[in-house]
């Protein structure tokens, strides 16, 4: 639910669930077969392309999914997807 906090980590996680980090994240990878960090990219990264679909604004989309700057979020999308999210917005 708070994948769009952009301060979420294992840590908070771990901590509001009173365990540790390494026993989070090994339990995590277990159940989604990815780690935290892509898990919670993934998630991001759909909601994203639902968002540019929209025509919604990347500065918008970006600060919407949980990124602290629309450059971080440009980098992350072409990483993922090979294309920038101007791409699919037009």
């Amino acid at each position: 639910n708070n994948y769009a906090n952009p301060a979420i980590s294992l840590i908070m996680v771990a901590d509001a669930f009173h365990i540790s980090e390494v026993y989070l994240s090994k339990l995590f990878k277990q159940i989604t077969g990815e780690n935290f960090s892509k898990y919670i990219e993934q998630l991001r990264m759909e909601r994203a392309n639902q968002l540019l679909e929209e025509k919604k604004p990347i500065k918008d989309v970006a600060i919407e999914v949980g990124y602290n700057s629309p450059q971080v979020f440009r980098r992350a999308y072409k990483r993922l997807y090979g294309v920038s999210p101007s791409d699919k917005n037009n």
